[in-house]
């Protein structure tokens, strides 16, 4: 099945630039997690999965436009995958 990816931060660090189109077998998040760590190295899974083996809470999955956070979230033929680094940290105002 064919998907579209983006990847910002570290994980782009970790590709580099990616294909326009990636071919993963299965149609879940965690089946293109483990397509990554395939194709770019265990570095990459590591990142993006919890010691349990789950997302990661520190990145932010969009599957064609919409937040999803189960490595089970089903993907379909096309779709749009944006994966992020969630921001944190600063100052409070006041």
């Amino acid at each position: 099945m064919k998907v579209r990816l983006k990847a910002y931060g570290l994980l782009k660090s970790l590709t580099g630039e990616l294909p326009g189109a990636l071919d993963i077998s299965g149609n879940t998040l965690g089946d293109l997690v483990s397509f990554l760590g395939r194709k770019y190295g265990q570095k990459v899974k590591d990142e993006l999965l919890d010691e349990k083996g789950e997302l990661d809470f520190s990145y932010a999955f969009f599957v064609s436009g919409e937040r999803r956070s189960n490595k089970n979230a089903e993907l379909k033929e096309g779709d749009e995958i944006v994966i992020t680094n969630m921001l944190g940290g600063g100052e409070s105002p006041g």
